[in-house]
């Protein structure tokens, strides 16, 4: 890519130089080899496309880095812990469970308990545990935690086909049997 930009600049009596292309062409490589490891430190700035970044993240935000943990649990957490700070309200809290995947919360605080209902996608989401033991670390230890979560209704069920319904998964339809 960048040899062509090279030989274009050059004088149309250097162009055809054998030396002066292959000179063009090891220079154009180690450009493009930069523009590649420029795109890829791209990435890293941006905790949803960051891979080895992560442990920088980690470190930065007194998390433990675990590598045993999917990126995606890791990329919530980080989010988490960077909007859980400050004064903790309904707000914050929505802020803190969006970092992890269909997080979307509705939060009411009633009777001494914090209450989250899930509201974009049915069924339990695969990271309630994590959510719940990140949120016990930043809401105050006299308030409970329940979540409530959103589940197909016999109307929604009853106008889907059968291959609709075939294609269903069973956590969607009652939960993952907690």
């Amino acid at each position: 890519m960048y040899k062509d930009q090279i030989v274009k600049q050059l004088n149309a009596i250097m162009r055809n130089d054998p030396f002066i292309l292959d000179l063009a062409a090891a220079e154009g490589a180690v450009l493009d080899s930069a523009g590649d490891l420029i795109d890829e430190f791209m990435l890293q700035l941006d905790v949803d496309t960051a891979t080895w970044a992560l442990a920088i993240y980690e470190k930065d935000l007194g998390l433990p880095t675990d590598l045993g943990l999917s990126l995606e649990l890791r990329r919530a957490k980080i989010k988490f812990k960077q909007w859980a700070s400050g004064v903790i309200n309904s707000k914050t809290i929505e802020l803190a469970a969006m970092g992890y995947k269909n997080g979307n919360v509705e939060v009411s605080f009633l009777a001494g308990y914090v209450t989250l209902k899930f509201s974009s996608t049915n069924g339990k989401p695969d990271f309630a545990y994590e959510l719940k033991a990140d949120l016990r670390n930043i809401i105050p230890a006299h308030l409970g935690i329940n979540f409530s979560y959103k589940y197909l209704s016999y109307l929604e069920l009853s106008e889907m086909t059968y291959e609709e319904l075939e294609e269903t998964l069973y956590k969607t339809l009652a939960g993952n049997g907690d």
